[in-house]
């Protein structure tokens, strides 16, 4: 088997996944291999849409929602409002995901008739990125990180334009990513991985003391109880100061992501102490 053609592709299935991953390595993986390296963050892989009933999912992306769209998003296929043909495996129980902004979208399938459904196993294929496959052969290769091999966040996902006008592109976060230490990432279980090397090279600073004094201006709101999403405080907050230096909502989505992984971090570590 060549590997070359293989290397140049953006993707490939489970089975090129394996017999690239086997030359690599000098041993024998099969697909089930993949799978399992796939569920623990070993090697990271893809859902690609991809439904075995194609007369009634006809189209070639995932719908997402976004969480200000919550619960609407149930009735009808006019409410997504962004499209992926690519995204991160495994999708957690609940088919919530997050991206590099910090903004969570629910994951669904569309049907024919632009009703939507729950995402199974039966509308989408595993597919791989070849330099992640070799970027984990090069750790398997290494006596020293045997048999306790890093996690690989996923670095080639979809990306798409941020609507902020910013300098950057956007993607879905790894589903093992829970915060960022020192360029390390915890992983779900308990190993860290490999320095991040997600698409973005680098994120724009954020102005923690006007994102927190914005926070404040909302707590101290009468209507405060109408922001009851994370989508809807930054665009607020956005809106109400729209020339405020690093505090776009872009930014402060990004801080409330990053304070929300401070928390699970901090969880994680209690509960580890307890």
């Amino acid at each position: 088997m060549a590997i070359k053609p293989l290397k140049l592709k953006r993707y490939i299935s489970e089975d090129e996944a394996a017999q690239l991953l086997s030359l690599l390595i000098g041993e024998k993986v099969s697909s089930e291999d993949m799978a399992e390296y796939a569920l623990e963050g070993i090697i990271p892989a893809y859902m690609q849409f991809s439904p075995v009933d194609k007369e009634t999912y006809p189209g070639p992306v995932f719908s997402l929602a976004e969480d200000d769209r919550y619960p609407e998003y149930t009735a009808h296929l006019s409410y997504m409002e962004e499209w992926l043909a690519v995204i991160p495996y495994p999708l957690p129980l609940d088919s919530w995901i997050t991206d590099s902004n910090g903004k969570k979208w629910k994951v669904l399938a569309g049907r024919a008739d632009l009703g939507v459904d729950e995402i199974t196993s039966e509308h989408y294929v595993r597919v791989y990125a070849p330099p992640e496959i070799c970027l984990a052969a090069d750790i398997m290769n290494d006596p020293k990180a045997h048999p306790k091999w890093p996690a690989i966040l996923h670095s080639h996902g979809e990306t798409w334009g941020d609507i902020d006008g910013e300098d950057r592109m956007e993607h879905m976060l790894s589903p093992f990513r829970v915060e960022e230490i020192q360029d390390r990432i915890a992983v779900a279980d308990g190993r860290s991985t490999l320095p991040r090397g997600g698409p973005i090279k680098g994120d724009r600073p954020i102005n923690w003391h006007l994102v927190v004094a914005g926070l404040v201006e909302l707590l101290l709101d009468g209507r405060r109880d109408t922001y009851k999403t994370q989508g809807l405080i930054s665009s607020e907050i956005s809106s109400r100061h729209p020339n405020w230096p690093n505090a776009s909502k872009t930014a402060i989505d990004r801080a409330m992501a990053k304070a929300n992984d401070a928390v699970a971090l901090e969880e994680k570590r209690q509960a580890f102490d307890a």
